[in-house]
């Protein structure tokens, strides 16, 4: 017998856990670790260099429950002044069966490209 919460085996007869105050389960019926993970294609479906736009993607995606990563994230707020000259913007990759839904989740946050040599592409947003 196995407390489920804590681990702790138990001699038979035992049915509760004396810490945890739960039921004892028997250690054939928990649930079998799976097999090892599969490896995951992780693709970019967001680029972006403005911190605002970077705190709302990651607020879409999780709201949706899509695991994702950030690239260069910490450089963006390194100086206090957005995006940094060097290392480019902040990219978020997901795995590739993710993709499609993520990008329809974001496209909205891309900033229209304007022809400004004022405006640096990192400054913008793109998927």
């Amino acid at each position: 017998m196995i407390c489920p919460k804590c681990g702790v085996e138990y001699r038979p007869g035992f049915t509760q856990c004396s810490d945890c105050l739960v039921a004892l389960v028997d250690e054939s019926k928990l649930a079998k670790p799976r097999s090892s993970p599969q490896p995951v294609e992780l693709v970019t479906v967001f680029k972006c260099g403005d911190p605002g736009r970077i705190a709302l993607a990651k607020s879409f995606l999780q709201s949706e429950g899509i695991q994702f990563v950030v690239l260069n994230e910490a450089i963006q707020s390194l100086f206090g002044m957005g995006s940094a000259p060097f290392g480019g913007p902040a990219e978020f990759q997901v795995d590739r069966e993710d993709a499609a839904d993520a990008k329809a989740l974001l496209k909205d946050l891309d900033s229209p490209r304007e022809k400004s040599s004022d405006i640096e592409a990192d400054d913008e947003c793109n998927s």
